[in-house]
């Protein structure tokens, strides 16, 4: 042969025929991996609504007002009630979300603590701390 092939013939491109079988397998593979994908899609889709709704549950359970103990410097002396150092204390209702340390709440029986506070006195009928 005139074109350098010893034997004689040209190797042609592969043969295009593939049985079932190799399709198949070809196909397992990245079949598994999609199905794995949908499924942890569909279980982060639900953790996240599930989460959601126990954030909602939780900003119910959360006090929305607060009684808040205030002085206010007298600068009010118009009635002759307040000398010029004296302060009034003052019981003041305010959003919960506007509570900053150093706040004094005031708590009763049956409210919710609308904050992380820390308790500088207890009083009750039964005991006093």
């Amino acid at each position: 042969s005139s074109n350098g092939d010893p034997a004689g013939t040209m190797a042609g491109p592969p043969a295009a025929e593939f049985s079932i079988k190799q399709i198949i397998e070809a196909l397992v593979e990245p079949i598994v991996i999609t199905t794995i994908l949908v499924i942890n899609a569909l279980v982060g889709g639900y953790q996240a609504l599930d989460a959601s709704k126990g954030i909602s549950a939780l900003k119910q359970m959360q006090a929305q007002k607060a009684v808040v103990r205030i002085n206010d410097v007298g600068n009010d002396v118009s009635d002759g009630s307040l000398s010029n150092n004296a302060a009034a204390v003052e019981e003041v209702e305010v959003d919960a979300s506007s509570l900053i340390p150093g706040d004094v709440v005031l708590l009763s029986v049956g409210q919710k603590v609308p904050a992380d506070i820390r308790l500088v006195s207890v009083s009750t009928s039964m005991f006093t701390v």
